[in-house]
């Protein structure tokens, strides 16, 4: 497998079904607004390929021709990025690469709004919370700005691919939602919703006013609401449709972790330290001072495992 260079992911579309589970953030990565990678049998003409993202290492399969090497495309892949979450869909038509998967679990992705439901919700959450847009001021406030920077990897590029709105109360902050990732389809451009509420205010209705309130805004800018979430998260699922998404499709995410053992060793040690996002600096220098490594290998190794562990 071959790295596709960034100005030639224009090929890359010829691949992808119009119907990919998870397709908007695809789209955000071919267009460019946010960062990966992607491996391919030939750069001069892929018939095949593996796109991996820096945001939670999700991963994509494409293909022209079938069948294919699947699983030995994916393990050439794992020697580089040690480990992935692959979307699938059981309407692929090949069956699952035989390969040892860490993990699996289900997704639901919800593309259609009842309207009615949609404007009679709305209705009911007015009065709860203060809004303001989400910008450079206020981006720190935000609980998701965690997942906002691994997606983006500095706040600047998020405000500028993307856009959200949170809520306060009393001067403190509620909750927030975003459009994090925007991408043009066929005949329509798409945003994929997220919505993070402090514990202490949840189930009070502020997450469906925030929701709500950017819903509108991204119908005001041109772009279709899409509801994704985990199928065991019953509250993400529950507000979405209370919201109005309904028809979800279900897909799987393939997991697979090709982590040498002395990554797990320096695991245990960053959990034991509670390495977050946010004290990714100090972990840094922790490593470099305990256990003398080399900037670069502390770096790497606290990123990982932030990567990692944001996934659950």
């Amino acid at each position: 497998m071959f790295v596709l260079p960034e100005n030639q992911k224009q090929q890359l579309n010829p691949l992808f079904s119009r119907d990919l589970p998870s397709r908007v953030i695809l789209w955000a990565y071919l267009q460019s607004r946010v960062p990966g990678i992607t491996y391919v049998d030939d750069p001069s003409n892929p018939t095949f390929c593996v796109v991996v993202l820096e945001f939670h290492h999700i991963s994509f399969v494409g293909w022209t021709t079938d069948p294919f090497d699947l699983a030995g495309a994916i393990t050439e892949v794992l020697v580089e990025e040690q480990y992935l979450d692959i979307v699938w869909e059981e309407s692929f038509p090949f069956p699952k690469p035989a390969l040892k998967f860490s993990d699996s679990f289900k997704r639901l992705e919800f593309f259609q709004l009842n309207e009615k439901v949609f404007q009679e919700t709305k209705r009911s959450a007015i009065g709860k919370g203060i809004p303001s847009p989400v910008d450079s001021s206020n981006f720190d406030w935000c609980e998701s700005k965690s997942e906002h920077l691994l997606a983006f990897e500095i706040k600047e590029n998020f405000l500028r691919n993307s856009f959200g709105i949170l809520l306060t109360e009393e001067g403190k902050y509620v909750c927030d939602a975003s459009a994090i990732f925007i991408g043009d389809g066929e005949n329509s451009r798409y945003g994929d919703i997220q919505i993070v509420t402090r514990k202490e205010y949840r189930r009070q209705g502020y997450g469906l006013k925030v929701a709500g309130l950017l819903i509108e805004e991204m119908r005001a800018r041109g772009i279709s609401p899409v509801w994704s979430c985990h199928k065991d998260n019953v509250a993400s699922e529950g507000i979405a449709k209370r919201l109005g998404f309904e028809e979800g499709r279900e897909f799987e995410m393939l997991c697979i972790d090709a982590r040498p053992p002395f990554l797990k060793y320096w695991e245990k040690i960053m959990d034991q330290w509670g390495v977050t996002y946010e004290s990714k600096d100090a972990a840094v220098a922790f490593l470099r001072s305990e256990y003398q490594l080399p900037r670069q290998v502390a770096h790497w190794l606290v990123m990982a495992y932030i990567n990692v562990k944001s996934r659950a």
